[in-house]
């Protein structure tokens, strides 16, 4: 598949971290397919990207410079304390616990601090609008895991998540709303 970010140049000041309308879907689904190749396809139907947008709005965000997406964030609220597969399916609005469900970023405009002000606006979004919300969880990759320590997350230990192909996965938490400003700060 052909990025659509081609030749994208990301101007922090004309850029913007909107929610993902409908007709986006498709974009973002793409991209997912083409940063993780090694996750098997019927892991990543299209209809996960559907329903999220339509049943989580609110935790379904992009990043946009120059009118075109450069990267995206979404999760789902639920009840359980770790992510599961069946975090990015299910819904519940009441959850108690926040799951972040994928950051991507096309690949040509990663280290560019859009993942950070992806997370950033996810995190301060929740934190301002679910307070009945008392964590926050996700699962990262060995390599990442530096990553979302540094924007206050907690390393849990391996995930036993196994649909994700061969990969191994790492649980991640944050207890809200213990997001620490001076990250934040750090990030504009």
């Amino acid at each position: 598949m052909k990025s659509s970010s081609a030749g994208l140049k990301v101007n922090f000041e004309s850029s913007c971290i909107r929610k993902i309308k409908a007709e986006e879907v498709h974009e973002v689904w793409s991209l997912e397919a083409q940063s993780y190749p090694e996750i098997p396809a019927e892991h990543l139907p299209i209809e996960r990207y559907t329903r999220a947008q339509r049943d989580a709005p609110e935790l379904f965000w992009g990043h946009f410079g120059n009118g075109k997406m450069t990267g995206f964030i979404f999760g789902t609220r639920g009840a359980g304390s770790k992510w599961k597969y069946d975090s990015m399916f299910k819904h519940d609005s009441e959850g108690a616990v926040a799951y972040l469900n994928l950051v991507c970023v096309y690949p040509e405009l990663r280290r560019k601090g859009i993942g950070s002000l992806l997370v950033k606006h996810w995190v301060t979004y929740i934190e301002e609008n679910h307070k009945d919300v008392t964590k926050m969880c996700f699962i990262c990759e060995d390599e990442l895991i530096p990553f979302y320590k540094q924007l206050g997350f907690t390393y849990v230990g391996p995930s036993d998540v196994s649909q994700l192909g061969p990969t191994q996965w790492y649980d991640m938490e944050c207890r809200g709303p213990a997001y620490p400003k001076d990250a934040v700060n750090a990030l504009i």
